[in-house]
């Protein structure tokens, strides 16, 4: 495995977390994924076209929309390669239906008007109290919109080389046995060469004395 950085480590450490406390249901990638939206929300669409919408509310600044796109394609980009490496497994729940909306928000501040195509405060609905003007922002990114649909009601699930990897500092075990190969080599260098030279003394000593 390829040195991590510090968010892919943090993201690990979360998963065990969760796995460890027995909350199965945070483990659900879009329930991840909410607690750590920088934009407002993120929306996608298959048909005609795969899109993929992220959502601002006033006053959102362009520069960032970028940024947040490439932050969510680094987490489901990263939950793959854990798959690759046998780290963790998917459990994939039922999917979704096919007049669901593909609305991915923070659920506990917001509600989604699907009739006014907007969204109000959770607590304040009732009173018909819609966050102010959010905009959205639309993109063709075509196979990611895909990616988002494959992951909607997937559970990533720590698998137990994921906390033997954590456990060992984020060596893999392939990277442990290369290190310990390596050791044993260097010091097989080093002893070779100490009695190398141990041997070029005594005979130098030998023959001063013996001549």
């Amino acid at each position: 495995m390829r040195e991590l950085t510090t968010n892919e480590k943090l993201i690990i450490r979360t998963l065990l977390c969760y796995k460890e406390s027995g909350t199965i249901e945070e483990l659900q990638v879009m329930r991840l994924l909410r607690r750590n939206l920088n934009c407002m929300a993120i929306g996608w669409e298959l048909k005609p076209k795969p899109v993929v919408s992220i959502y601002y509310k006033d006053g959102y600044d362009k520069t960032k929309l970028d940024r947040d796109y490439f932050e969510l394609c680094d987490f489901l980009y990263f939950i793959d390669e854990l798959v690759e490496n046998k780290y963790v497994a998917i459990q994939y729940s039922s999917s979704l239906n096919k007049n669901e909306v593909r609305l991915l928000y923070n659920k506990d501040l917001y509600i989604y008007s699907n009739e006014l195509g907007t969204f109000c405060y959770k607590n304040e609905c009732e009173k018909k109290v819609f966050v102010a003007s959010p905009k959205v922002i639309t993109n063709n990114y075509l196979n990611f919109a895909q990616k988002l649909e494959k992951y909607a009601n997937a559970i990533i699930y720590p698998l137990p080389l994921l906390k033997d990897f954590h456990d060992n500092i984020f060596l893999s075990v392939e990277q442990r046995r290369y290190e310990k190969q390596y050791r044993q080599t260097w010091w097989s260098v080093v002893i070779a060469a100490f009695f190398s030279l141990l041997g070029a003394l005594l005979g130098a000593l030998l023959e001063k004395y013996l001549c």
